[in-house]
């Protein structure tokens, strides 16, 4: 029984194969080469599906990775401090130099000369002399030494004496300066009525040795000029005269226009020229008066201005010329 029922298992499994495969035959009975073609094909692509799937753990897709901003880089990168020792030290290079910065713009000198100046504005002579000697102790530059120059000028002013001895020891530029800072201070002392005589003695001997000194240089015109309005001041018209018209006439000009380059101003000389000339004496010119008050008019701004106009018209209404025979 067992024998039949495997002989039948072996003539169908052909049969049963050959329906699986699906050929197909012509009405003869012959395999179609397409069919076995198509067939061979759709074994073919349907293999790996078929195919059994390998033992080892199924991989996980790639999780996508963080990103990171990009950095800025006009940001300038920070240094990084290893110790609390080296951030005190760049604290105090950062502290001394900003102090460094704020002692150029205000130096201790100037700091001293302005506190000098706001107590001469308010009369208080000796707390300026106080601060002018603090800014020379506190260093040598520009404002130091014009301290220098206004504590001298400030001390004769107060009438003392003996002041030329503190300009010895400086160069010839600055000792000339120095001079005649003084020489102004014995002028000023002479004009508060504080050792009258003295100071006035004092002055005119400082100008006329500046003047002489250094006659073509501008503290030399200026010390003549001083010395002849100081001299018109004290009544001493006949010794002022010279001093004047010296300066006057050595006026600098323009070799290009021909005007004068005024480097000082001379408005005031040539107003008190005027005046000495009008006065009733020996060198009475009203002509020469004329010429000095238009003189004055051509400084722009002169506070001499209005007093000019006014003594050149008396002068074109009454004017007589020459007083001399």
């Amino acid at each position: 029984m067992m024998s039949r029922f495997a002989l039948y298992a072996l003539a169908f499994l052909p049969l049963s194969s050959l329906a699986a495969k699906k050929f197909r035959f012509d009405e003869r009975g012959n395999l179609l080469p397409e069919a076995g073609k198509a067939t061979e094909a759709q074994e073919a692509a349907s293999a790996p599906s078929r195919s059994t799937p390998a033992s080892g753990p199924a991989e996980e897709p790639a999780k996508p990775q963080p990103t990171t901003p990009p950095e800025n880089p006009s940001a300038s990168p920070t240094p990084a401090i290893t110790s609390p020792g080296q951030a005190n030290e760049a604290a105090d290079a950062a502290r001394e130099e900003a102090e460094a910065q704020a002692q150029q713009k205000n130096p201790l000198t100037k700091v001293y000369l302005e506190n000098a100046q706001m107590y001469l504005r308010s009369d208080r002579r000796d707390k300026a002399l106080e601060f002018l000697k603090k800014s020379q102790e506190a260093g040598e530059d520009s404002f130091s030494r014009e301290a220098r120059l206004t504590a001298l000028w400030l001390r004769a002013r107060k009438g003392d004496a003996g002041l030329e001895g503190d300009a010895e020891g400086m160069d010839e530029k600055l000792r000339v300066e120095a001079l005649l800072r003084i020489a102004d201070g014995y002028h000023a002392c002479a004009k508060e009525l504080v050792k009258k005589t003295e100071c006035l003695a004092e002055a005119e001997r400082l100008y006329a040795f500046i003047s002489e000194l250094q006659p073509r240089s501008q503290q030399g015109k200026l010390a003549r000029l001083r010395l002849g309005l100081l001299l018109v001041d004290a009544g001493r018209l006949e010794a002022a005269l010279p001093h004047l018209t010296r300066t006057l006439m050595a006026e600098g000009t323009d070799f290009k226009t021909g005007t004068p380059l005024r480097e000082i101003p001379l408005d005031r000389a040539w107003y008190n020229l005027g005046q000495l000339y009008e006065r009733p004496w020996y060198h009475r010119d009203t002509h020469k008066a004329e010429a000095a008050y238009k003189q004055v008019l051509k400084y722009p701004g002169t506070p001499y201005a209005a007093a000019a106009r006014e003594r050149l018209a008396q002068l074109g209404r009454f004017g007589t010329g020459y007083s001399r025979p």
